[in-house]
């Protein structure tokens, strides 16, 4: 349901709320790779792969780079389970920021490999500098909210 939202508000970026949309992305970011870690199954190549769809359609008008980055996000995730299982915490969340790091960076150089879209450096470091502000407390929220239907 909250990636749904998230998506939502995301594509229907508003002028005014630039910054909000900003948020919303980096949100989606975060809910898709914390169900790759924590929910492991195979609905999630769908979940993965629609998403990226959906935000290449409305953000880009083309289909590809998110689609292609989350599908890879996806089949990392799922390949290496039993070492992520393993992990602490605080070791999840590192991995979450660094897969957030590294999808963005990649989402950035396929867009402009495959449609021509100029790389912004600013914009890059801005959404890594949002989600490192964000990253304890989504973290935070995400565990209260398993915590809850537990």
């Amino acid at each position: 349901m909250l990636l749904i939202f998230s998506l939502a508000i995301t594509v229907n970026a508003y002028p005014k709320f630039m910054f909000l949309n900003t948020i919303f992305y980096v949100f989606i970011h975060f809910i898709i790779i914390y169900i790759g870690i924590y929910y492991n199954n195979i609905y999630l190549y769908f979940v993965y792969f629609f998403s990226g769809i959906f935000l290449d359609i409305f953000l880009l008008n083309e289909i590809g780079p998110h689609a292609i980055i989350f599908m890879l996000l996806v089949f990392f995730f799922d390949k290496s389970q039993k070492i992520l299982s393993t992990f602490n915490p605080f070791k999840i969340i590192i991995v979450i920021f660094l897969s957030i790091f590294l999808s963005i960076f990649s989402e950035q150089i396929v867009s402009q490999i495959l449609f021509n879209y100029k790389f912004s450096l600013f914009y890059y470091l801005k959404i890594i500098l949002l989600s490192f502000i964000l990253l304890f407390p989504t973290f935070y929220f995400f565990q209260k909210i398993d915590n809850f239907k537990s």
